[in-house]
Order: structure tokens, then C-alpha cells, then sequence
């Protein structure tokens, strides 16, 4: 492999953020094949000494920007794969594509729609799309709420374990926000039941609002990301059947955003 580097004599306000910088380009731009960069030559196109190099590469290690390759040597992390993935799902094509199914889709609902990811342990709203209707429902919620939407709770139930840990390191327990969970065990069997279940709704007496949520899986950075897509209504436009055909259709709006990412 070839690199042309960046002279470590550049002046920068702190050196040792840029070294870290620079061995993380090493690993994430020039082993395009994540075979794995053996700590050697790490040190030696750095011009540093071996254990400088290593202190580095362990902290790239511990934050999750490197892992160890099978060879032995060290490779682009985890962390980096996720901002792949971020900066996947924000590009203008892959806009393009969620809109193509969702503005239909709300025309066909009739009502305020929503398609959300959980990102870093919080709840990140993608899209956000408010019908021309006399009546709407368009709920002041707070995008990182994991507990206290639909959207949120299908988002948790569909997550890895290590992503509803960090979800819950970051929210705590869902408390009054959810059923009064207070411990691990009762929020995994409510996890579990709307995994089950396929969906989750919720109605909001206090506020005349019922909501609904369904998973959808979509592709970014070149792997799956959880996903959620979900509607609200005012709870007087929303008999048992009409929140049936709502879920029928956010469910054939999920399986075109997946069918699209292919």
C-alpha cells in the first residue's frame, strides 16, 4: 500500500488528535480490504515508535474506531461502519428513494407519517410528512424519545442487545414513560411482545391521539439498519378497523422501503 501523508509538522491545534486522525485514515482509506494493518507498519509510515503508535491504536480500539483482524493486525472499527452508515442514509439518492414511497403512502393514509432510526441509542426522525387535512395529528415529541412513541418501541424491540444496553445507558428505564418498567427483565418481555406482535400502538386518551408503528429494515453503508415507520391520528378517526388498515398500509409502505434498498 502507498499513502501520501499529511507532514505531522502541520501546524494544528493538537497534535495528538491529528497522529490518531491520520492512523485512522491508514486503516479506514488504505485497507480497503480490512485485512488488517500490523502495528510495524502502522509505527513505521507514522514515524513513530511502536508503543506511541499502540497507545494510539489502543484508544481507536476501546472507542470502537478499530478492532483486531484475524491476522493480527488492526482494521477500521465498528464506529466507522456506522458513520458509513449515517452518511448513507443522509445522501440526496437514498432521500430520494425513501420519498418515493412515503409521499404516495401519506396521500393513501390519510394522516401525519413518520419513518424514524435508531441511531447511538437515541431515536433519530428521518422523515416527517403532515397531510392537508382539516384535522391533522402532529404531536410536539421529542426525536429522541425511545419509551414514549410507537415508533420508539418498535425501534427497541427490533434493536441488538448491545444497542438496547446503550439505549437504555442513555434513557435509563422507561418507568411512567412505558407500563411502569423499572427493571430489565419486564422491559425485554415488552420488547419481546411487540417483536411478536409486529406493531405497536398506542392511544393517548388525555390528548384524543392514537399512534401505530410497524419495524422496517433498511439498508445503509452497505448493511441493515432498524428502522421505523409510523403514523398518528386523532383517536376519533380510529376504530378498531381503521387502525387495522392503517397497519395494513404502513406495513406495505415498510416492505416497499426494504424491497427499495435491495
Amino acid at each position: 500500500m502507498t499513502r501520501t501523508k499529511t507532514p505531522h509538522e502541520k501546524t494544528v491545534p493538537v497534535q495528538a488528535v491529528k497522529k490518531a486522525l491520520d492512523i485512522l485514515d491508514i486503516l479506514v482509506f488504505e485497507d480497503l480490504d480490512r485485512d488488517g494493518v500490523a502495528l510495524g507498519e502502522i509505527a513505521a509510515r507514522m514515524g513513530m515508535h511502536k508503543n506511541s503508535a499502540f497507545n494510539i491504536v489502543k484508544t481507536l480500539l476501546a472507542c470502537g474506531y478499530a478492532r483486531r483482524s484475524p491476522g493480527g493486525g488492526y482494521a477500521a472499527g465498528e464506529r466507522v461502519d456506522r458513520i458509513g452508515q449515517v452518511n448513507d442514509l443522509l445522501a440526496p439518492a437514498t432521500g430520494e428513494r425513501i420519498d418515493a414511497v412515503l409521499d404516495p403512502l401519506s396521500r393513501e393514509l390519510g394522516e401525519s407519517l413518520v419513518l424514524t432510526a435508531l441511531i447511538e441509542g437515541r431515536r433519530a426522525v428521518l422523515r416527517r410528512i403532515v397531510p392537508d387535512h382539516p384535522i391533522v395529528a402532529n404531536p410536539a415529541e421529542p426525536d429522541e424519545s425511545v419509551f414514549n412513541t410507537p415508533t420508539g418501541r418498535v425501534l427497541m424491540a427490533h434493536a441488538d442487545a448491545g444497542t438496547v444496553e446503550a439505549a437504555v445507558d442513555r434513557h435509563g428505564l422507561p418507568d411512567t414513560r412505558w407500563d411502569k418498567i423499572t427493571s430489565r427483565p419486564a422491559l425485554n418481555r415488552m420488547l419481546e411482545r411487540v417483536r411478536r406482535d409486529g406493531r405497536c400502538v398506542v392511544t393517548d386518551e388525555k390528548h384524543g391521539l392514537t399512534a401505530m408503528a410497524v419495524p422496517v429494515t433498511l439498508r445503509a453503508g452497505g448493511g441493515p439498519l432498524v428502522a421505523a415507520l409510523g403514523c398518528f391520528a386523532p383517536t376519533f378517526r380510529c376504530p378498531r378497523k381503521r387502525i387495522e388498515e392503517l397497519t395494513r398500509l404502513l406495513r406495505k409502505g415498510a416492505a416497499a422501503l426494504t424491497e427499495g434498498d435491495r
